[in-house]
This record gives C-alpha cells, sequence and structure tokens, in this order.
C-alpha cells in the first residue's frame, strides 16, 4: 500500500509540474503585450516522461475525520474475523474427526483445498485494490495451512514428525513471502508465533539440542532480516521474546553435560544477532534474556558466572554510548540485579565478590564522565536516578563481603571509593573549563564522596574522635559548596555537623575533652564564612560559639567535681558564671579589635545572660564567700566592657551603625 501510494504522489507531482509550465507561458504573453517591456522567450516546457499507469487499483487515502472509523472497520474487524475464522476451521478439524464425517486424509486434502483457495481469493483481492481486506484472507489461509498439517500430524497420525515438521516450515516460509507481497506486518507474526509453535507442537519430549537451537537461530535471522527490509519494529520484539523464550525452556530441564557448549554457542549468537538492533527495548530484551540464562549455563562456576555478567554489562553500555541510546544504563542495572538475584549456586569469595561488584559499578559510573567530557551531552535525571541507585546498591552489596575481611578493610575500601569519587568530580570540573560547565555531575560525585566520608569515619574512629572527623569534614564541605555554588553540599554540610554534633552531645559530652568541642566550634566557624545566605551563615556562627561554651563549662564543671565535696556545688555554679562572663568579655574585646558585629552580638548575649543568672539564681543558691567573688568578678568586667565602649565611642557608633544596617 505504500508503494502505491508513492506513485500516486510521482502522478501528482507531474501534474504539477505541467500546469507549472502552462502558467509560466501565460504570464510570458501577457508582459510581452505590456510597452517597454521585451518579450522574454519562454523556455521550452519540461518534457516529462509519462508515467505508466498502476496495473492495480489503489485505495483512496482515508482523511483524518474518517482514519479512525476506517481502522477500526477495515483493519481490526478484519483481523477480529481472520482469528474467528481459524478458530472456526480448529473446531471444524476437531468436530470433522470426533463425528468421523469423512477419512482422515480427506479432512487435511479438504483443509489444503481450503487454504490454497483463500490464498487465490487474496491475490485477486489485492490485484483489485482492496489491500488491507487481501491481507486478512491471507493471514486466514496461513492460519488454515497450519491447521491442516498439524492435524495430518497430531489428530489422525498420517505423516511423522519429520514431514509435518518440513510442511509446517514452508508453512512458515510461504507466510513470509506473503507478508513481503502483501507488506503485512500481521501476516510476518501470526507465521513467526507458528513458527514458534511449531517444536513445541511436535515436541516428542526428546530434545535434539543442537538441530531445536540451529532452528531458532536460522528463523531469528530469517525474522529479523525481513523486519528491517520493511522497518516493522514490532517483528524484532517478537523476534527477541519468542526466541529467548523458547531457549529459556530449554534451560528449564537437566540438560545433559554435552549440551552446555550448544547452549552456550547459542546464547553468544543469539545476543550478538540483536545486538545489531538500532532499537534500544530490542537490545535490552535479548540482553535480558541473555543475562537470565547464565546462572544455568555457569551452575557452578561463580567466578566465571560474574564475569560473564560483567562483560554483557560492558558491551550493553558500550553500544548504549556508541548509539546514544540514554536508558541503556538503566536497562543494563535492572538486567544485572534481575541475574544476581536468580543465581542459586556458590557463592563466591568476599575479594571475588567485590571485585566484581566493583566493576560492573565502575562501568555504570563511567557513563557520566564519557557523556560529559567526550559526547559533551546534557545529562538528565535518569542518568543521576541510575548513578545513584548503583551506588547505594554498590555500596550495599560490598559491605558484608568486605566485613568479612575485617573492620579495617570496609573502612579503607570506604575511604579509596570516597577518593575516587572526589577525584572523578574534580576531573569533571577540569575537564569542562573549555566548554558550557555542567555543575550537577560535578555536584553529584562530590556528594558522594562526602556520603563514602560520613559512613567511613565510624568504621576507622570511635568516640569523640568520629565527631572531630565530621566537623573536619564539614568544614571541608563548605568549602566546597561556596567554590561550587551548591546547594546540595551546603546541605550536605549542615547534615555532617548535625552528626557531629549528636555523636557529641548526646554520646561523648560528659567524657570528651575540650579537644572536640574546640575543633567542632572551629570548624562551624570557618563554615560560616562560606555558606550563604547571611541567615545561614548567623545560625552557624552562632552554633559555633554554643559549641565553645558547651566545652569550657564541661571543663569547669570537670575542674569543680574534683574539689573536695563540701565546696562542689557553690563551685559548679561560679565556675559556669565565670566562664560565661569571661567569653563574653573577650569576644567584646576581639569584636572591638576585628570590627566583627556578629562576634560583638553573641558577646553581649553572654553578658546578658550572666547578668540574668546571677541576679535570678547565683544570688540564691551561692555561700556569701562566692556570692561576693560571682558579684566583683562580673562588675569588673561590666567596668572594663563599658570602658572600650567609653575609649572608643566614636568609631564604634559609626561602625557599628555600619555593620548593624547590613545584618
Amino acid at each position: 500500500m505504500a508503494g502505491d501510494q508513492f506513485e500516486a504522489l510521482i502522478r501528482a507531482n507531474a501534474n504539477l509540474v505541467r500546469r507549472i509550465a502552462a502558467l509560466e507561458q501565460r504570464v510570458a504573453q501577457l508582459e510581452s503585450g505590456l510597452p517597454g517591456v521585451a518579450s522574454p522567450v519562454p523556455p521550452p516546457p519540461e518534457q516529462v516522461s509519462p508515467v505508466e499507469p498502476h496495473p492495480y487499483p489503489i485505495e483512496p487515502v482515508p482523511t483524518p475525520a474518517t482514519r479512525l472509523e476506517t481502522r477500526i472497520g477495515l483493519a481490526w474487524i478484519n483481523r477480529v474475523a481472520v482469528v474467528t475464522c481459524i478458530l472456526a476451521a480448529a473446531f471444524l478439524f476437531k468436530y470433522a474427526a470426533d463425528s468421523d464425517w469423512i477419512g482422515p486424509a480427506a479432512r487435511v486434502f479438504t483443509g489444503v483445498v481450503l487454504a490454497l483457495a483463500a490464498l487465490g481469493f487474496s491475490e485477486a483481492l489485492f490485484r483489485r485494490g482492496h489491500v488491507t481486506y487481501a491481507q486478512g484472507i491471507a493471514a486466514l489461509s496461513t492460519g488454515i495451512f497450519y491447521l491442516s498439517f498439524y492435524a495430518a500430524f497430531d489428530f489422525y497420525h498420517l505423516v511423522g514428525a519429520t514431514l509435518a515438521f518440513l510442511l509446517l516450515s514452508l508453512v512458515t516460509v510461504l507466510s513470509s513471502v506473503m507478508a513481503l507481497r502483501f507488506n503485512s506486518i500481521a501476516i510476518a507474526i501470526l507465521g513467526l508465533l507458528g513458527a514458534y509453535s511449531t517444536p513445541l507442537l511436535l515436541s516428542s519430549g526428546e530434545k535434539r539440542y543442537v538441530f531445536l537451537l540451529t532452528y531458532l537461530f536460522v528463523l531469528s535471522l530469517a525474522a529479523l532480516f525481513l523486519a528491517r527490509k520493511r522497518n516493522w519494529r514490532s517483528l524484532e520484539y517478537v523476534t527477541a521474546i519468542g526466541s529467548g523464550a523458547l531457549y529459556l525452556g530449554l534451560l528449564d530441564s537437566q540438560f545433559p553435560a554435552d549440551a552446555v557448549f550448544p547452549l552456550r554457542l547459542y546464547a553468544a549468537a543469539y545476543y550478538a544477532l540483536f545486538a545489531t538492533s538500532r532499537h534500544w527495548i530490542v537490545f535490552f530484551i535479548a540482553h535480558l534474556l541473555v543475562a537470565a540464562s547464565l546462572s544455568d549455563l555457569f551452575r557452578q562456576q561463580p567466578q566465571t558466572y560474574f564475569s560473564v555478567l560483567t562483560g554483557l554489562g560492558a558491551i550493553a553500555l558500550g553500544i548504549s554510548f556508541r548509539r546514544a541510546w540514554l536508558h541503556g544504563p538503566a536497562a543494563a542495572l535492572v538486567a544485572f540485579i534481575l541475574a544476581w538475584g536468580i543465581w542459586s549456586g556458590p557463592s563466591a569469595t568476599p575479594a571475588a565478590t567485590a571485585l566484581l561488584y566493583t566493576a560492573n559499578y565502575a562501568l555504570l559510573t563511567a557513563w557520566i564522565p564519557l557523556r560529559v567530557l567526550v559526547a559533551q551531552s546534557q545529562l538528565k535525571q535518569l542518568d543521576f536516578l541510575v548513578a545513584a541507585s548503583a551506588a547505594i546498591l554498590y555500596y550495599s552489596g560490598i559491605y558484608d563481603p568486605l566485613y568479612q575481611m575485617g573492620r579495617n578493610t570496609i573502612a579503607a575500601a570506604t575511604y579509596a571509593l570516597a577518593a575516587a569519587h572526589g577525584a572523578l568530580a574534580w576531573l569533571l570540573y577540569r575537564g569542562q573549563r573549555s566548554a558550557p560547565m555542567q555543575h550537577a555531575p560535578v555536584q553529584f560525585f562530590a556528594v558522594v564522596a562526602a556520603v563514602l566520608v560520613t559512613l567511613a569515619i565510624p568504621l576507622q574512629l570511635v568516640g569523640f574522635r568520629a565527631s572531630i572527623a565530621w566537623s573536619l569534614e564539614g568544614a571541608a564541605l563548605a568549602w566546597l559548596s561556596a567554590r561550587y555554588s551548591s546547594n546540595i553540599l551546603r546541605l550536605a554540610t549542615l547534615l555532617v555537623f548535625g552528626l557531629a554534633l549528636t555523636q557529641l552531645y548526646l554520646s561523648e559530652a560528659p567524657q570528651a575533652p575540650l579537644l572536640p568541642f574546640s575543633v567542632a566550634a572551629v570548624s562551624m566557624g570557618m563554615a560560616s564564612r562560606w555558606l550563604v545566605p547571611r541567615q545561614l551563615q548567623m545560625i552557624v556562627y552562632c552554633g559555633a560559639h554554643a559549641v565553645m561554651l558547651t566545652g569550657l563549662v564541661l571543663e569547669a564543671l570537670a575542674w569543680a567535681r574534683r574539689q573536695p565535696q563540701e565546696l562542689v556545688n557553690n563551685l559548679e555554679t561560679f565556675a559556669v558564671t565565670a566562664v560565661l562572663a569571661l567569653y563574653g568579655f573577650v569576644l567584646i574585646a576581639v569584636a572591638v579589635a576585628l570590627r566583627h558585629s556578629p562576634t560583638r552580638l553573641v558577646g553581649l548575649a553572654c553578658i546578658s545572660l550572666v547578668v540574668a543568672k546571677l541576679y535570678l539564681y547565683d544570688v540564691w543558691t551561692l555561700r556569701l564567700l562566692y556570692r561576693v567573688i560571682a558579684f566583683g568578678t562580673l562588675g569588673i568586667l561590666l567596668l572594663a566592657t563599658s570602658f572600650l565602649y567609653s575609649k572608643y565611642r566614636g568609631s564604634l557608633e559609626k561602625w557599628i551603625q555600619q555593620n548593624d544596617s547590613s545584618l
């Protein structure tokens, strides 16, 4: 039908050329009658060779308003009618056999005659222009042929399995010829389904592996040739699924040892055949089916099984990259998970398992830098979703094998992975200097590196040492967030500081020395310089001073508790007041010297807290001597603070006004 429409377009184009030539002649004649205009010599009209009329009538192209109705009324109803007639013929064969109307040979002969008549009628309809209707009658003839020959074998036992196989194969060839003749994918699919059914219908229980595998491969090869010749994608789908399903059916039984090599050879040939497909879904159907077959092909060879699975993944990702199939990594990951999940053989050694997991993860991870640096294409959300899923599955998969090798082994491996992801982030950042920058992949690998470091710290360090490491990591993430202007890294900074403070306050605060609090405070103070917006800076900066004060207060309380028992309560109260007062005064002095407004505000807050504590709590609980010392100390510090404001009043007022207006 497509060829007929093309020829109709050629005839219409020829008519249009003739009309344009006639119009040009008339315009030239009109211009020749105008004064001052030279009469141009019209070029001779282009001689268009006459188009031979098509020997068969052409079906009119339906308009959009009637296309849906025509498709339902002509195509789909026709196909339903064909299936109905085929089923009716099958029931008729069965009923004729049960009723013993005529002899078995006569019944088969009648079916063959009816099939030939339907085939001839379809040709006549096709010549008269009823293309779609002719396709349905041709499909009906194919179905009757299959039923007749199958009945001769199974119902009436007129022919043996070998002759029945040849006859049914002949029908498959005939259906392919008719599919090409009538340009009908429906006939092609019907013939292919019949070809796949032939080994099942004629099976005697004995599996001749070499013959069946050869038959499947030749059938797949012929079907793919037909599909690609007419660009029938659906036929490729049916071929991939049908051939793969029958192959997996052969693996369900306990196949003998001499069948192992033919089965493996077919798997390789089947995979290579569908690797030539231009449609990613077709290829990954074959990839998935071959991956699922490996567990039976290598039952007692875990290292070989996982190695072949890794090789398949490399081939799939290489083809996906070459053909720019964006869904390739996702499909490869699904195939790997399925193949790994159905493995029921012995486990590989922990080292081999970790190595093979690493190889597969490296393949999936390489997809992002290859697309960014080599293909220079924009990444999609699916790329990051696949990469994140692969990272989670990979670390979950290697954790137990490496942990069996020792706690230090998994910690070292986690640090190494973090370093590798950090290197990838740096490589992507440096490699995009001469091209439009894609920040998302850089941030992604940096975040993965940060997550891995965060996971590795409690594996290697315990107690307050873990909080120190997390604090330093938080400062590094804050610097990276400023370097790459990354909101994700800012969020990671806050989460890591949250882990550090949770570990410090909930688990280690009573026993922790001043060092972890000091490191956390300094790290948060440094991070506050790199974080944005301004409000977040202030929150983190104030948090840093709160952590530092906590450490100083705990240190002072620890000193008080080492004194004689009768003095502990008063010394604890006095120590807290003294630490707050001294800390506030130092902050105000530093703020005046450095002209740093947030520090001044924190210092004033500490002084205000000390005053409130002294008048609301200490005055009622301290002994007289400690009350005198506390009030005297606070009074001296307040006088010193007032002296600073008095001495630098002019410059301070101007500086304070400028800085406070920017808060």
